[in-house]
């Protein structure tokens, strides 16, 4: 049905003038809501256009809904044309006091004097041309008189000469004698004013140079501005919204129009609370890209009361162009990315060794695979030479120890002084590895309220595998380059463990760790956290996903305090047997020495292992430490010091329990016996 041209009415509106109702901004991009008010909605069509909408924006999401009309949506076109906006001139309204005009301010006194000095300036200057002209007219006069002297016969008329040059005399001198007096007026004048000028000056000084810090600061910002700017794009997108009213009939078939907000709805979002209820007004909502928020900590770590805080902050930009005007802002945790811990611990893979002909003196026997890669590499011999050995793998876990490969990680170095361990240390078979036993920190009573300065932080609520975080009140968010911040909230960990592991044989170093229990029903999403450990600034290091009441390890680097160190491996060969059943036996030894130079107890991981036979023929017992026969013997080490473990594949695990510092060697001795004339070779995979 074709309407009349008086009966289709337009209206046009700029993006930039529509407040922003609510923004959700996701990891990756955002969901805004803007309100379109005091829509003239006329029987008949109407077509609505709104201009400049982010060339960003996913055109299929632009959603509208209406308020305060009957009118039915028919149409809607989204389609990209130029940009017509010029760059916003950035610069800043000139402070007030820049207009002002400074001869406004000078008193009445310097006026006057000023004022004075111009006068008299200008007899000076009118004295001086009336003595120029009475000495020009003398000259012609005694011009004159010589012309007619030479040139006529009759005599010149003396009286009247003398009468005329000495009028013109007279005149000269009285002009003089003007002068002089001006050019005294004139001088005390103009002391006068350079007095009181110097006076104004003095008066003005700290106005004057407050106007020139305001001139460099409002320079500073406009630099700012520009460098923040972002390039305007050439092409931006232009919606068109047909509605009509009173033209279709009235069985015609609707549903209501909606403009989702970008998170669960609530009951306030279908209120209509317009101030001006007279007019209707339109809501689009749209999802555009351009927009992302990030989670950032600060971990704060105390190893004397095993416990901790956690500032849970989130990083947000604004790269879309437009301005969201006093928008209420919302940071949503879905559509979440994140990579995991990349700086590990080096774990130990099986040490397998087969039988090869020729008697090569069991020399496969001395260092496994990973130790022979890096005695070739700290030679300066190429990797190529020995077949790379897998040094690591997803987890080890028998006995009671789990101990995940990507949950250790080294990014520091921790000195003596940031650690000082005074709580008791417990074994725990469900552990991941060795646990101190949990004291909780004591931290006084609650002070009375002091006027410091507070950080706003957001309230939580979750949906489902979603957490959305209302920051509070509103918010105009410029589109710029800069990052903002804001902290979500503040987390208590009043339970946090540490724990040291060492694997000598791929690296003399001890290890620290921590392990933050997370008891409070937030999320944590992975993301780049500053860590301070005992008041000390260690680095960065990345906190992984972590959701409640579940646990998440951060590496602590290395702990120079305790200083270990792996021997050389000796061997001693003999043979044993009657002449036909002769068969090699060797017998090597190494030794692990600790020096634990901490105050307090410790309790150390130790990891080594002795290398596993693929041939029945070649036969591998463990010698020292005793009792250690098949894979899961158990035996307690002397004067209390902890217990030592044989595990699968060949290792063998000290649980140490050092108390005040002190000492320790540990030694390792294991034999190995194959028919004589064959020797022992560590096997590379499959090889």
């Amino acid at each position: 049905m074709s309407i009349p041209d008086d009966r289709i009415h337009y209206q046009t509106f700029n993006i930039s003038d529509l407040s922003t109702r609510s923004v959700t901004i996701y990891p990756t991009r955002a969901a805004v809501v803007r309100d379109i008010e005091n829509v003239l909605i006329k029987p008949g069509r109407t077509e609505i256009t709104i201009n400049n909408l982010t060339p960003h924006a996913d055109e299929h999401s632009i959603k509208v809904e209406g308020h305060g009309t009957n009118a039915i949506v028919t149409d809607m076109t989204v389609d990209l044309v130029p940009n017509r906006n010029v760059a916003a001139d950035i610069s800043d309204d000139s402070d007030s006091s820049e207009s002002e005009d400074e001869e406004e301010l000078k008193s009445p006194e310097l006026k006057a004097a000023i004022a004075e000095v111009i006068k008299l300036t200008s007899e000076k200057e009118d004295i001086r041309v009336a003595i120029e002209s009475w000495s020009e007219r003398a000259d012609y006069l005694i011009k004159s008189m010589t012309y007619i002297t030479e040139n006529v016969a009759a005599p010149p008329d003396l009286d009247t000469f003398a009468a005329t040059r000495d009028k013109l005399y007279q005149g000269s001198k009285s002009a003089v004698k003007d002068m002089e007096a001006v050019e005294k007026k004139l001088e005390i004048a103009e002391k006068r004013v350079a007095r009181l000028q110097k006076q104004f000056d003095r008066e003005r000084k700290k106005p004057r140079e407050a106007r020139r810090q305001r001139r460099l600061a409002r320079a500073d910002r406009n630099a700012e501005k520009k460098e923040q700017q972002l390039e305007i794009p050439e092409r931006v997108y232009r919606v068109r919204i047909t509605v009509e009213l009173e033209v279709l009939p009235s069985e015609t078939r609707t549903v209501i129009a909606s403009a989702p907000t970008g998170k669960p709805r609530k009951p306030e979002d279908d209120v209509d609370d317009r101030v001006n209820k007279d007019l209707p007004s339109l809501r689009i909502s749209y999802i555009t890209g351009n927009a992302s928020w990030t989670p950032h900590y600060d971990l704060r770590l105390d190893t004397t009361q095993q416990s901790g805080t956690l500032s849970y902050k989130a990083h947000f930009t604004n790269r879309t162009g437009e301005v969201w005007r006093d928008a209420k802002v919302t940071l949503s945790t879905s559509q979440n990315t994140f990579s995991g811990l990349n700086d590990k611990v080096p774990w130990m893979s099986p040490w397998n060794v087969t039988l090869v002909h020729g008697n090569v003196g069991l020399d496969g026997g001395l260092l496994c695979p990973s130790e022979q890669d890096v005695f070739l590499t700290k030679r300066g011999y190429s990797a190529l030479h020995v077949p790379q050995a897998a040094v690591s793998r997803s987890a080890v876990s028998a006995g009671g120890f789990k101990i995940s490969k990507k949950q250790l990680s080294s990014p520091v170095s921790i000195t003596p002084t940031f650690y000082a361990a005074s709580a008791n240390y417990e074994a725990s078979d469900e552990d991941m590895a060795f646990r101190m036993r949990e004291e909780s920190p004591d931290r006084g009573s609650t002070s009375k309220a002091s006027k410091r300065l507070r950080i706003a932080t957001s309230s939580a609520e979750s949906h489902g595998m979603t957490t959305i975080y209302e920051l509070p009140g509103t918010r105009t968010v410029t589109s710029s380059k800069l990052t903002r911040r804001h902290i979500i909230t503040e987390l208590d960990l009043p339970k946090v463990e540490f724990s040291h592991i060492s694997v000598p044989k791929l690296r003399a170093t001890v290890f620290l760790k921590a392990r933050v229990f997370n008891q409070s029903s937030i999320s944590l999403l992975c993301g780049k956290a500053g860590l301070t450990l005992d008041g000390s600034y260690m680095g960065t290091t990345t906190v992984p996903l972590c959701v409640p009441n579940d646990h998440f390890d951060i590496g602590l680097g290395v702990d120079e305090s305790i200083q270990i160190s792996y021997s050389k491996p000796v061997k001693k060969s003999s043979q044993q047997g009657l002449i036909m059943m002769k068969e090699n036996v060797v017998l090597y030894n190494r030794s692990i020495r600790i020096h634990n130079a901490r105050q307090g107890p410790v309790k150390l991981l130790v990891l080594d292992q002795v290398p596993v036979s693929d041939d029945e023929r070649l036969r591998i017992g463990l010698v020292t430490p005793k009792g250690l026969r098949a894979e899961g013997d158990t035996q307690n080490l002397p004067g209390k010091m902890g217990t030592v473990r044989l595990k699968k594949n060949g290792e063998v695990w000290w649980e140490l329990d050092m108390l005040d510092g002190g000492d320790i060697t540990l030694p390792i001795e294991y034999e190995a016996r194959c028919p004589a004339g064959m020797g022992m070779k560590a096997k590379y995979g499959d090889r």
